[in-house]
């Protein structure tokens, strides 16, 4: 680097800011769901009126955008912007799990359309608050263990408050983190507390949805068998695509290890 471009550098573009692990996790995160959609489209939303798509291809893109989103601003050193960006992250796992379990508790073949995720879905209603959504999830008794691995009203709740103290300018700190031409010595440690929080809602979006879905992170080998007329390999139905187990080794195993243990026993899938 010259001694010009150095002298152009904003106040934010130190090493330790540009190498921060956040951009490779924020990469990670957005090829896994950028994956998943893929992944996905062949499975049918049950209990909405849109026809034989799958509305989660679309919230999964949807995600890998916000991340992308999170992503650029953090390149601007807008930490500020990222974590109210990261509370939108936040709502949407929230209510992708929400949505997920509400359709298996009330759709039958007596109630084959669920009236208020068809509404939400067609644009004629809108889903429930927060809490009401989190009440939902928590109900819910088929996952009552799972429940157990995430403190909805102490850590998440903690997450939450801290974007949402970044998104309303709860203190002059958190404004002045928007601000990439002053010297602040807090970027660094505010990087990593985003990070965290990021890695934890991934961690809660992630159970949910193999616990929930679990042939959402199928591999292709089954499929591509019958394709080509072929008999798939003995339970290759249960295999788990490579961008799955790549993200729970490395963001799952690692980090959550009884979580972990936990989804291979329980999701029904061939997690290693």
């Amino acid at each position: 680097m010259t001694l010009e471009e150095a002298s152009n550098l904003k106040a934010y573009q130190t090493k330790e800011y540009m190498e921060h692990e956040i951009f490779t996790t924020l990469k990670d995160f957005m090829e896994f769901y950028n994956a998943l959609s893929f992944n996905v489209i062949g499975f049918i939303t049950p209990g909405i009126s849109l026809g034989i798509f799958n509305i989660d291809t679309y919230v999964y893109s949807s995600i890998e955008g916000t991340l992308d989103s999170i992503n650029l601003v953090l390149e601007k050193g807008r930490i500020n912007d990222a974590f109210a960006l990261t509370r939108k992250y936040h709502d949407a796992v929230i209510m992708d799990i929400y949505k997920a379990i509400h359709i298996k508790k009330h759709h039958s073949l007596e109630n084959w359309i669920v009236k208020d995720i068809n509404d939400w879905a067609n644009g004629d209603g809108h889903l429930p608050w927060y809490e009401k959504m989190i009440k939902e999830i928590r109900s819910w008794d088929i996952l009552e263990k799972l429940h157990t691995y995430f403190d909805f009203d102490g850590h998440f709740a903690k997450i939450r408050k801290k974007c949402n103290s970044h998104n309303h300018y709860n203190s002059f700190q958190y404004m002045i983190m928007n601000d990439n031409e002053i010297m602040n010595h807090h970027r660094e440690t505010e990087l990593d507390q985003l990070s965290i929080c990021l890695k934890d809602i991934f961690s809660l979006h992630f159970a949910y949805c193999i616990s929930l879905n679990a042939p959402y992170i199928m591999a292709s080998d089954y499929v591509d068998a019958l394709d080509c007329g072929m008999t798939p390999d003995k339970d290759s139905q249960y295999w788990v695509a490579p961008f799955a187990q790549t993200i729970f080794d490395k963001y799952i195993k690692s980090r959550r290890p009884k979580l972990a243990a936990y989804l291979k026993e329980s999701c029904g899938m061939q997690l290693e």
